[in-house]
C-alpha cells in the first residue's frame, strides 16, 4: 500500500509499523516505499516537511526517513520539529542525503545520539534494511 501524498485524515488509524519517509525526489521515495512495504512497514510517503509536520501527530511513525535538501523546510528544521513534539521526541530518524560520501556517512554516525542517523544516497536495499534494524533495535526478516 504506498500512502503517497495522502491527507492526514486519509491515514490508517491503526497502520501496522507506519514510517514516514520525508523525500522529494519520486523515484527516490517509491523506491524506500517498495523496499520498506517488503519488509512489511507500512509507508507513508510526504513530499515535503510540513507535509510531514502535519502527519506526525496523526501517523505515530515508528521511524522517519528524512532528505535533508527538500523544496520548504530543510531536513534540519523537520528534525527540530520533531524532536520538539513530546509525542515524537524518541522517534528514530534516518536522515538520507547525497550529501555526503562514505567517509564522512561514517563519521557523522560515530557522533550522533542512538536516535539519529545518516545514509548517503545511493543507497542499497541492505543498507536501508540494516540503518533502520539498528535504530529499530531488532533483526528484520530477509526479503
Amino acid at each position: 500500500m504506498n500512502h503517497s501524498s495522502s491527507p492526514a485524515s486519509e491515514i490508517d488509524p491503526k497502520p501496522a509499523r507506519p514510517i514516514l519517509v520525508v523525500e522529494d525526489n519520486p523515484g527516490v521515495g517509491q523506491l524506500l516505499v517498495r523496499h520498506l512495504t517488503k519488509a512489511g512497514f507500512t509507508p507513508y510517503l510526504a513530499p515535503d516537511g510540513q507535509t510531514a509536520i502535519g502527519w506526525l501527530a496523526t501517523l505515530k511513525p515508528v521511524l522517519v526517513l528524512l532528505d535533508i535538501t527538500l523544496p520548504d523546510l530543510d531536513g534540519s528544521e523537520v528534525f527540530s520539529r520533531i524532536r520538539a513534539n513530546r509525542s515524537t521526541e524518541r522517534t528514530p530518524v534516518i536522515f538520507i542525503t547525497g550529501l555526503v560520501g562514505p567517509d564522512e556517512e561514517e563519521a557523522l554516525n560515530r557522533n550522533t545520539d542512538e536516535n539519529k542517523c545518516y545514509m548517503g544516497k545511493p543507497f542499497t536495499r541492505d543498507k536501508l534494511l540494516s540503518c533502520i534494524s539498528r535504530m529499530l533495535g531488532e533483526e528484520l526478516p530477509a526479503v
